[in-house]
Parts: C-alpha cells; structure tokens; sequence
C-alpha cells in the first residue's frame, strides 16, 4: 500500500505534467465474449491465447457490435489472444465496418499466470498462497512461464503480477495520447477483464485489491475520456464501467 502510494503522487505528477502535449481522447476498453476457457472456472486461465469463443460468445460479440452501431471508431485494437480478435471482428461485422481494420497488438495481453497457466486453482490457491497474497497482493507474481503462450518472437511469457500488466496497458495507451497535433481520436481495445482492472486501478488511484473487487463482464464496455486542459477537472475521466446492458435477454 505504501508503495503505491508513492507511485500515485508520482503518477499524478507526471500525468499532469504532461497533459498540455497530449491529445484528447474516447477510450472504449472493451471485454472479450466469452471463451473455452471461461465456462471451466476450475482451472486458471491466464493468456491461454489459442482459446476461442464459444456458441454464446459469439452471439454476445454480435450483440456487442449492435450496441457500438453509430460509434465512429479512428483506431480498433485487439489483443492478440484469439479470442479478443475473434470479438472485435465479430463485432466490427456487427457494426457495419471492416474487420481487418482491427489490429492485433500484444501490449494489451491478458495478465500471464506462467506456470500456474492451464492448473486447477484448487491445487494452486492454496494457503500458502493466500498467505502470500496477504503480503503482496497486487505485486504477487506467479513463478515460471506459460509454455502455451508464445509471443510472436517465439519467446516464452514470464509470470506477470498485476502491478506489471497495469504497467503495459499503461505504456501502450500513454502512445495513444501523445502528439497533440494530430488532434482527438475514439480508439476501441479488445482487450481482457484483468487488463482493464489493472488500468482502471491507475488511473483512480485505487487501493492494491481493486481488481478483485471489480466485476468485468464480457463483451462489457468501459469507456473513459481523457481532457487536456491544465486544471484538475481534466486528466482521465470515467464515463461507464463494465457495461453489459447489451447482454440482457442472451
């Protein structure tokens, strides 16, 4: 808690800092459907990047691109995992736009469990675990790698805590807002629930538990905009979180 503590004055500084030569932006952070991996909750699903949507999942990013008709997209990214490409094309179809517009970036992964990847969390959430949590919480990092993940460099992930994954959402949209001459854009990440937890804990300057107190639908949006003047109505502003109304009656 300390130390993030020290990291939010920090970061407040710096955000502010920098505000005056970033652009604005509409930032629709966005859930993948539901997948494989998410109808066996008994095991922990990490990346588990070849996963892909099932039958309902498919109908629910149908469903999600019918809800974002009418938004004027600039920029669509996915995460590589197929299961995010697989919503936002699905989507994109939905919406009337072309699906290869989409595109895939790694940046915007879900957290990596390493060795943990594929386990059943009764073996791993034990009480040591538990007890370790306890100390860590939002630092904790799974040991090893998932050897089910590769990266397009042919590279194995590490483990990743979710203070790391807050770290590499937060670069990746950082990019999003600089050059302010190119002036304000609407960008669309599929992305992944922990993702967008880990950012949203950011940019609130939340305590180190929030990601497990936040619920993530999938196919749920949460949308925040980002302002550029120079006083402290601006910065990051929330606008929805976790919507699923788009859901309902699926």
């Amino acid at each position: 808690a300390q130390r993030l503590l020290r990291f939010q004055l920090e970061e407040v500084s710096r955000e502010r800092r920098l505000r005056r030569n970033r652009r604005p932006l509409r930032l629709f952070l966005i859930r993948h459907a539901e997948s494989v991996m998410n109808v066996s909750p008994e095991l922990i699903g990490g990346r588990t990047n070849s996963a892909k949507l099932t039958a309902k999942g498919c109908s629910q990013a149908k469903a999600l691109g019918e809800r974002l008709k009418g938004v004027a997209f600039d920029s669509i990214f996915s995460s590589t995992a197929a299961r995010a490409r697989e919503t936002a094309e699905t989507a994109c179809a939905a919406m009337g736009c072309d699906p290869s517009a989409v595109m895939p970036v790694e940046d915007v992964l879900e957290i990596c469990q390493g060795e943990w990847t594929g386990k059943p969390r009764a073996v791993v959430y034990n009480e040591s675990y538990f007890e370790k949590l306890e100390v860590e919480q939002c630092f904790l990092k799974p040991p090893g790698i998932s050897e089910v993940d590769p990266l397009a460099d042919g590279s194995l992930p590490h483990g990743e805590s979710q203070w790391d994954v807050e770290q590499r959402m937060a670069l990746f949209i950082d990019g999003l807002l600089e050059d302010s001459s190119r002036g304000a854009e609407t960008v669309a990440i599929f992305t992944h629930g922990i993702a967008i937890k880990c950012f949203l804990r950011r940019i609130l300057g939340a305590g180190p538990v929030f990601a497990v107190h936040c619920d993530c639908p999938n196919t749920s949006i949460t949308e925040l905009r980002y302002k550029t003047e120079d006083h402290n109505l601006d910065g990051w502003i929330v606008v929805r979180v976790s919507d699923a109304a788009h859901l309902e009656g699926l």
